[in-house]
């Protein structure tokens, strides 16, 4: 089988996923290079439940509730030693 487009592992290497995707992260594949059908066809699922669950939106904080910023963390003074 040769590659029509760009085809990514994810980072756990068990899924094949398209050019984009914010999954991607090892290159699998370039277009016109022979891949192995049965592997495509066993890595490559468009309709997993996975992708539908990315693909929502993150949930942004109600507008009512304040985001605090971290609390300030002092350091100790540097030793310097003396000559």
């Amino acid at each position: 089988m040769v590659a029509d487009r760009r085809l990514f592992l994810t980072l756990d290497k068990k899924q094949l996923v398209e050019e984009g995707d914010s999954r991607a992260a090892f290159l699998y594949c370039s277009p016109g290079q022979m891949i192995n059908e049965n592997e495509y066809w066993r890595l490559y699922k468009p309709d997993s439940e996975e992708v539908q669950t990315e693909t929502k939106a993150i949930e942004q904080p109600p507008a009512n509730k304040a985001v605090t910023a971290p609390p300030q963390v002092k350091r100790a003074p540097r030793l310097v030693k003396k000559k």
